[in-house]
């Protein structure tokens, strides 16, 4: 055994394992120290930044939501506003077409109502003119006095005028 110990130079080997102890020591005291913690402080800001980036996700989502529900609206809008717009064109064009019927009524009756009265002007004319033909027939008889076939040829011929 004693050529172990001599291999293994007993006094060195506590020397070394003393000095290993002190350098461990000194190395956790003044080094693995501040690096864990500045590991720590570097682990909790990335756990910050992690829960901030997880908060400002949700707030994006729900902008992102609150954006689509007004693009919904908006488009509900539109939707209305055009189906409003084509209601009003029609009943414009319904109102349009009443009102030119209205009118195109009102001219033909006007129309007819003329028509009417020109031809009451006619008959009262051609009453005037036939009384007046009748008129002259007789006073051409009258002055002079004609057979019966003369009596008709000149009637014939004063009709035949009109």
């Amino acid at each position: 055994m004693e050529g172990v110990f001599a291999v293994l130079k007993l006094p060195d080997l506590l020397g070394h394992l003393l000095a290993f102890l002190a350098l461990f020591w000194i190395l956790k005291k003044f080094l693995w120290g501040p690096i864990l913690d500045i590991i720590d402080k570097r682990r909790e800001s990335i756990d910050f930044a992690y829960s901030e980036v997880e908060s400002k996700q949700s707030e994006v989502d729900e902008l992102h939501r609150e954006l689509v529900e007004r693009l919904d609206r908006i488009e509900e809008e539109r939707r209305q506003v055009m189906e409003d717009a084509a209601k009003d064109g029609r009943a414009l064009a319904d109102d349009i077409r009443a009102n030119a019927e209205n009118q195109r009524e009102r001219i033909l009756s006007k129309a007819q109502s003329d028509i009417h009265m020109e031809r009451e002007k006619l008959k009262v004319e051609m009453n005037n003119y036939a009384s007046d033909l009748a008129i002259d027939v007789a006073e051409k008889l009258m002055r002079k006095q004609l057979d019966r076939e003369e009596q008709r040829r000149l009637i014939k011929s004063l009709t035949s005028e009109m």
